[in-house]
C-alpha cells in the first residue's frame, strides 16, 4: 500500500506539472497565426497543432536566446511565458488540454477506454529518470549543455549537436522546471497531439471507429511504445509529420507544408518520405510558393547555422561537396564504426532491401504489416498508400536503422484504420475489433519486454539516480567539488555530457577528430602543448577509461607517430595530476579519473602515468587481436610492442600482463601487472587479473586483500571474482590441512563454496569450467576435513557428493577409497 500510495503522489505531482506546460504550449501554438477554418474549430485538432506548434516556437525561441548569448533559465521562462501571453487562448479561461479531453468522450466509451488502457501501459516509464544513450549525448545534453554556458556553443562539441534540434531545445522547458522525466511527458504528449488531430478529423466525417483505432494501432508499433516515454525526438518528429499528412489529405496544403517541414527540421531522416509524400500529392499550382516556403521556412535556421559555424549547412553529411568543413574520410570510418552496430542487415543493398524492409515491419510493426495487404485492395487512397510504402523503403535505405521507419509506419496504421471504416457496418466492426486485439496484443509485448522498469517507477527519486547513475553520477558530484560553475572541463572518451556540472569540451567520440591528437599533432615540445592546453579554457581533464577503450580501434585513422606518443607522455607526466580517483568503476557507466591540468610543470616530474587520454588509439591493434578478432600472440606482441614505446604508462604494462594471462602465462602476468597493481592503479580489468595472478602463483596473502579490493571497485568482475575467491579458499584451505589445522581448512572451505553459491549455474559462461571443478574440489576436500575432524557422517555425505558432480575427476577414485575407510583411522591422507 505505500508503494502504490508513494506511487500515485508522484504520478500526480508529475502529471500536473506536466499539463502545465503542455496546456502553455498548446496556448502558444494556438495564437501564432490564425491559420484553422470552419473545420479546424473543434477542441481535439486544436489542441493537437497547437501543442505541436507551440513546442517547435518555443524551442526557435531558445535557439535565438542562445544565439544572442542571454540562455538563461529565467529568460527562457520569461520567453515561454511571453509566447503564451502574446495568445489570445492565452489570455482566454479556456484551457486547450481540458477541452480536448472533454471533446475525447465523442470516442464513446470503448474508444476512449482502449486508447486510456493502452496509454495506461506507457504510464510506468514516464516515472522514471532519463538514462537513454541518445538523449544522455544530445537531446537533452544540447539544451543542458546551453543551460551550463548560458548560451549557444558551437566549438568542440559532439558532431550531433550539430544537427537541426528544434524539438530538443524545448525539452529546456522541463529543465529549467528541474525534472527531466517531464521531457518525456512532453513525448508523451507529441503522441497525444497527432491522436487527437486525427481523431478529431475522423469524428467531424462521422468514423468514430476509425478515430481510436488509428491512434491505438500507432501504440502499438514498438519503437512508438519505446520512443513515446524517453527525452528524444523520434516521436515529435514523426507526429508533426502525421499532422501535416492528414492537413495535407484535407486540402489544407499550406499549413500542411508548414508541419511537414517543422517534421524535417525536427528530423533528417524524414526526408525521404516527406519527399514521396510530396511527389504524390503536389499542391495547386497557386499554393506551390507559399507550400515551398512551408516546407523550408521552419527549419531553415538550423543549416544557416551549421554552414556558418562548419562551412557545411548539412554537416556532417555531403562532406565531399564542402571540403572545407573539417569532415573527410577518417572521421566517417570513425563514426561509420559506431554507427554499424545499429544498421540493419541487408539494407546497404538494393537486392536485400525489400526483405530487410519486411524483417523490419515484423520485429517492430507487426500488426501494420499483417494489415498492409488488405490496406492496398481496400483503401480509396493507393496513391498515398504507395507513397508511404516507397518512403518507408527509401528511408531505410538512407538510414539503415529500422527506427527511422517510425513515422511511415505511424502514417499506414492511420491509412489502414481509415480503410478498416469502409464499407458494411458489420464488416467495419469485425475490422476495428480485430485489429484493436492485435494493436493490444502488441501492447502486452512492449510492456513485457520493459517489465524490469516497473519496480523502479515506485521508488524514491534519488534512489534511482544512484542505483542508474553509479558512476557516471559519482564523477558528476566529484566534478561539481573542483570547480565553481559555469566552468570547463575537457571530456575524453565520456559520450554523455548530460548532468555534468560544467561545460564539456568534447574530446571526440563520435566520428570528430579527437581534440587531443590535434592538439599534439600540432605542438613541438610539452610546455607548447600545455599552451594549446590552455587555450581551451579547461582546467580539469575527466577520463573515462572504459569508454575509451571502445573507442581506440574506431580511431585508427587517426594515427600517432612516435614523436607525438613520446611528446604527450612527457606532457602527462609534467602537467596532469590526478584529483580524484575512482572509487569504482561499470561496464555501463564507466570509470572515471579526474585530473588537474597544471599550470606548471610538477616538481618533481613524475616518473609514470597510469594512462594517456585521449591516445587509446595507440592501444588499437592489442584491443582488436585481444577481443574482437582474438590472437593472444598477435596480441601480446602488440602490447609489447606498445610498452616498449610507452614504458612510462600504466596501461601499456597492465594489457601485456592481461594478454600474458590469456596465454596461460601466469608469472608473466604477475610481473607486469604488479608494478602499477601495487600503486593502486585501476582500469577495469588490472585488478580482477592482478587478484588471478597472485592466487595462482600462490602469493596467498596479498591476493586476499586484492581480491577484496577488487570485488569492491570491480562489480562487473564479481562472478569470475567469486570464482577466484573460492580458488583462494582452496589453496589457502589445502595449506591450513597441511599443517594440520583442520578448524581453519574447514573454515576456509566452506567460504569458498559459499563463493561459489553466488554464481548461479551459467551464471559466467566463460569460467564455468572452472566454476564447476572448483565446487566438485572444495566439496571433495571438506568431506575430507570433516571426516579428519571426526565427523564421519557428515564427511562421507560430502565425498559421496563430490563423487556424484564429477565421476570422472581425476581424485574420484580417492574419495571412493576413503569413503570406504571412513571406519578407519581419522587422519586422511591429501589425495
Amino acid at each position: 500500500m505505500a508503494w502504490a500510495a508513494l506511487a500515485v503522489a508522484r504520478l500526480t505531482g508529475l502529471g500536473l506539472a506536466s499539463l502545465f506546460l503542455l496546456d502553455g504550449l498548446a496556448r502558444a501554438g494556438e495564437g501564432i497565426i490564425p491559420w484553422w477554418g470552419a473545420r479546424r474549430r473543434g477542441a481535439l485538432p486544436r489542441f493537437g497543432l497547437g501543442l505541436l506548434l507551440g513546442w517547435l516556437a518555443f524551442g526557435t525561441a531558445a535557439f535565438g536566446l542562445g544565439l544572442t548569448g542571454l540562455f538563461l533559465p529565467s529568460l527562457v521562462t520569461m520567453a515561454g511565458l511571453a509566447l503564451v501571453a502574446c495568445s489570445p487562448a492565452g489570455r482566454s479561461a479556456r484551457s486547450p488540454v481540458l477541452a480536448a479531453l472533454a471533446a475525447a468522450r465523442s470516442l464513446g466509451r470503448w474508444g476512449a477506454g482502449a486508447l486510456a488502457l493502452g496509454a495506461a501501459a506507457l504510464v510506468p516509464y514516464l516515472l522514471v529518470p532519463e538514462f537513454e544513450s541518445d538523449s544522455e549525448m544530445y537531446h537533452l545534453a544540447l539544451p543542458w549543455q546551453w543551460l551550463v554556458a548560458h548560451r549557444a556553443i558551437f566549438d568542440q562539441v559532439p558532431v550531433v549537436f550539430h544537427l537541426s534540434l528544434p524539438v530538443d531545445l524545448g525539452f529546456t522547458a522541463a529543465l529549467v522546471l528541474g525534472d527531466d522525466r517531464i521531457a518525456k511527458c512532453m513525448v508523451a504528449g507529441a503522441l497525444a497531439a497527432a491522436s487527437a488531430v486525427w481523431a478529431g478529423r475522423e469524428l467531424a466525417a462521422g468514423r468514430r471507429w476509425s478515430a481510436w483505432i488509428g491512434p491505438l494501432l500507432v501504440m502499438s508499433s514498438l519503437p512508438v511504445a519505446w520512443l513515446a516515454t524517453t527525452a528524444k525526438n523520434d516521436v515529435p518528429a514523426a507526429a508533426l509529420l502525421a499532422c501535416g499528412a492528414i492537413l495535407q489529405l484535407d486540402g489544407v496544403w499550406g499549413l500542411g507544408a508548414v508541419f511537414l517541414g517543422l517534421g524535417g527540421a525536427a528530423k533528417y531522416s524524414a526526408a525521404p518520405l516527406i519527399l514521396f509524400w510530396c511527389l504524390a500529392h503536389p499542391p495547386p499550382r497557386r499554393l506551390l510558393v507559399r507550400c515551398a516556403a512551408g516546407l523550408v521556412l521552419p527549419g531553415l535556421a538550423w543549416p544557416v547555422k551549421a554552414w556558418l559555424v562548419t562551412g557545411n549547412p548539412v554537416y556532417p553529411f555531403a562532406w565531399r561537396m564542402f571540403p572545407g568543413s573539417g569532415w573527410g574520410a577518417a572521421n566517417v570510418t570513425a563514426q561509420m564504426q559506431y554507427a554499424s552496430g545499429f544498421f540493419e542487415p541487408g539494407a546497404e543493398r538494393l537486392a536485400t532491401l525489400p526483405a530487410a524492409c519486411v524483417r523490419v515491419l515484423a520485429q517492430d510493426h507487426l500488426p501494420i504489416l499483417l494489415a498492409l495487404p488488405g490496406l492496398l485492395l481496400l483503401t480509396p487512397r493507393r496513391k498515398s498508400t504507395m507513397a508511404v510504402v516507397v518512403g518507408l523503403v527509401a528511408s531505410l535505405a538512407a538510414g539503415r536503422n529500422g527506427r527511422y521507419l517510425m513515422p511511415a509506419a505511424w502514417l499506414l496504421a492511420l491509412l489502414i484504420a481509415a480503410a478498416a471504416e469502409t464499407g458494411p457496418v458489420s464488416r467495419r466492426r469485425v475490422l476495428g475489433w480485430v485489429i484493436a486485439m492485435a494493436a493490444f496484443a502488441r501492447l502486452g509485448t512492449a510492456a513485457a519486454t520493459r517489465a524490469a522498469w516497473w519496480p523502479e517507477a515506485g521508488r524514491p527519486l534519488t534512489a534511482v539516480l544512484e542505483r542508474h547513475l553509479s558512476t557516471r553520477g559519482e564523477a558528476a558530484r566529484d566534478l561539481a567539488s573542483l570547480g565553481r560553475a559555469p566552468f570547463r572541463v575537457l571530456n575524453v572518451g565520456e559520450f554523455r555530457s548530460y548532468r555534468l556540472p560544467a561545460r564539456s569540451v568534447a574530446g571526440g567520440t563520435l566520428g570528430e577528430t579527437p581534440l587531443v591528437w590535434s592538439l599534439v599533432r600540432a605542438s613541438r615540445t610539452p610546455a607548447d602543448l600545455r599552451v594549446r592546453f590552455r587555450q581551451l579554457g579547461a582546467g580539469i581533464l575527466l577520463h573515462n577509461f572504459i569508454s575509451t577503450d571502445w573507442l581506440a580501434t574506431r580511431y585508427q585513422g587517426f594515427t600517432w607517430d612516435r614523436r607525438m606518443a613520446r611528446l604527450y607522455a612527457e606532457f602527462c607526466r609534467r602537467y596532469l595530476m590526478v584529483a580524484v580517483p575512482p572509487a569504482t568503476c561499470d561496464y555501463a557507466n564507466g570509470g572515471f579519473y579526474l585530473y588537474r591540468i597544471l599550470a606548471r610543470p610538477r616538481s618533481p616530474v613524475s616518473a609514470t602515468v597510469f594512462f594517456l587520454p585521449g591516445a587509446e588509439s595507440l592501444q588499437a591493434e592489442g584491443i582488436q587481436y585481444n577481443d574482437m578478432s582474438p590472437d593472444p600472440p598477435r596480441a601480446l606482441k602488440a602490447n609489447l610492442d606498445l610498452l616498449a614505446l610507452l614504458p612510462d604508462v600504466g596501461s601499456a604494462w597492465n594489457r601485456v600482463g592481461h594478454a600474458c594471462l590469456r596465454m596461460n602465462d601466469v608469472a608473466g602476468a604477475l610481473r607486469y601487472l604488479t608494478p602499477f597493481g601495487e600503486a593502486g592503479m585501476l582500469d577495469g580489468l588490472n585488478l580482477a587479473d592482478y587478484a588471478v595472478a597472485l592466487t595462482t602463483t600462490h602469493h596467498l596473502a596479498r591476493a586476499d586483500g586484492i581480491i577484496d579490493e577488487a570485488m569492491r571497485r570491480c562489480p562487473n568482475h564479481r562472478m569470475s571474482l567469486r570464482a577466484n575467491r573460492a580458488t583462494w579458499c582452496k589453496l589457502s584451505g589445502q595449506e591450513a590441512y597441511v599443517r594440520g589445522d583442520n578448524a581453519g581448512a574447514a573454515a576456509l572451505l566452506e567460504r569458498g563454496l559459499a563463493a561459489l553459491a553466488e554464481v548461479p549455474d551459467g551464471a559466467d559462461p566463460a569460467n564455468e569450467p572452472g566454476r564447476r571443478h572448483e565446487r566438485v574440489f572444495l566439496t571433495g576436500m571438506l568431506g575430507q576435513v570433516r571426516v579428519a575432524q571426526g565427523n564421519r557422517a557428515e564427511g562421507i555425505r560430502l565425498l559421496r557428493e563430490a563423487e556424484r558432480l564429477d565421476p570422472g575427476a581425476p581424485v574420484a577414485a580417492t574419495w571412493r577409497r576413503l569413503v570406504e575407510q571412513a571406519a578407519g583411522p581419522a587422519r586422511l591422507a591429501l589425495p
